[in-house]
């Protein structure tokens, strides 16, 4: 019996030793293949760390950082779920504040509705001021703001920013007229 067991310890042992010996040949195999990779990577010209010339980084771009309005609401990039109740007819003044990382000067617009024709209530102009009147009628009203440095080479293409133009950053803001 003690034979016996003697030889099923020695045939496991034969056996593990086959399969570390199988398992290191296998990892061989893949240093040798990785190698391999290596030197041909080698050989390649290096990937250049720098864009391409017709890549812009965001870096150069204008973005909005809010907009307010005369009742204290207070939009900031990203999404804006918050509809903000209006009476009808009231005049609410807007105010977009931006920034630009090389100091131009900027260009607005502030738009109500949406494609393919929206109402655009202060066209591009220098000015981040628009005042904006709410509908006599109950409902929700979609209103953009987008900015730009120039009107070309925008970051953001017709129509995200709303309208035909392009922008270099936009804001979506609703308002809800109720009596």
């Amino acid at each position: 019996m003690k034979r016996t067991s003697a030889a099923l310890v020695v045939g496991a042992l034969l056996l593990a030793y086959g399969a570390v010996t199988v398992l290191g040949v296998v990892v061989l195999q893949q240093r040798s293949e990785l190698s391999s990779i290596e030197d041909r990577l080698a050989k390649t010209s290096p990937v250049s760390s720098t864009p391409a010339a017709t890549a812009t980084p965001s870096a150069v771009f204008p973005s909005l950082l809010k907009v307010t309005d005369t009742n204290g609401h207070v939009w900031l990039p990203g999404p804006n779920n918050a509809v903000f109740e209006v009476k009808p007819g009231a005049i609410v003044t807007l105010t977009a504040v931006a920034n630009d990382p090389q100091n131009r000067s900027l260009q607005y617009i502030f738009l109500t509705g949406g494609l393919p024709g929206p109402n655009v209530q202060c066209d591009w102009g220098g000015s981040p001021t628009c005042q904006w009147t709410a509908p006599a009628s109950t409902g929700l009203t979609n209103l953009t703001v987008a900015i730009r440095a120039s009107a070309t080479n925008n970051r953001q293409q017709a129509p995200l920013c709303g309208f035909q133009d392009g922008c270099d950053d936009f804001m979506s803001l609703q308002f809800r007229t109720v009596s």
